[in-house]
């Protein structure tokens, strides 16, 4: 007997907006293709992050979950970080999952904790080096946008993922136990290669333990 599955209401979406318009959706688009739960829709938005909030906004009734995903590299919390929080805050809908300093700590996650200041040239060359290893080659161009790559060699560890960005993340939170209007200063230098995409992840409810 054929095995049938749930059909999708309408409603069952899962927007997730980004300002990162090359490794975020391509990641995102991929990673949505391993579960049947939702219809992953990874959107693009050209702004800081609280524009990426208020463009999430105008389409609260569009989906089931709504994610607003930004990097912490050239904004701070006057430009806006702390604003866009809070707004996804007030909205009761929209949650917001961030990296500092890009989203080069997530990706790096897939191999290794990715724990101590770096600037973001040090994770692309981390990456460089991690990709080249597996792919056998003495020279690897760093291109995070490329799908080839995302599919390979992160998506089927997006379980390692997980674990490592959850470790550094409550280290974080440990060692930086002040907030701001009851957020975590995510935007600030102590807090760099630090990311909380392990709780978009998680929300997506894909099995991570399979490869």
């Amino acid at each position: 007997m054929a095995r049938k599955f749930r059909k999708k209401p309408e409603n069952d979406k899962f927007l997730i907006f980004t300002n990162g318009s090359g490794s975020e959706v391509n990641y995102f688009k991929l990673l949505g293709s391993k579960q049947r739960i939702y219809t992953v829709i990874p959107k693009f938005v050209n702004g800081d992050p609280l524009a990426v909030v208020e463009e999430a906004e105008k389409h609260l009734h569009e989906a089931n979950q709504i994610w607003c995903v930004f990097d912490v590299d050239r904004f701070s919390e006057g430009d806006g970080i702390l604003k866009a929080m809070v707004r996804a805050r007030r909205s009761k809908k929209i949650h917001v999952a961030y990296s500092n300093l890009a989203f080069e700590v997530w990706l790096i996650s897939h191999f290794k904790c990715c724990d101590g200041k770096k600037s973001i040239s040090n994770y692309k060359k981390e990456i460089e080096t991690y990709v080249k290893d597996k792919e056998n080659k003495e020279q690897y161009c760093y291109d995070k946008a490329d799908e080839k790559v995302l599919q390979k060699h992160f998506i089927p560890f997006v379980g390692d993922a997980v674990t490592n960005a959850k470790i550094i993340y409550q280290k974080k939170v440990r060692d930086n136990p002040e907030k701001v209007d009851g957020f975590n200063p995510v935007w600030e230098s102590s807090w760099n290669s630090s990311t909380d995409v392990f709780k978009l992840v998680e929300a997506l409810h894909i099995d991570i333990d399979g490869k």
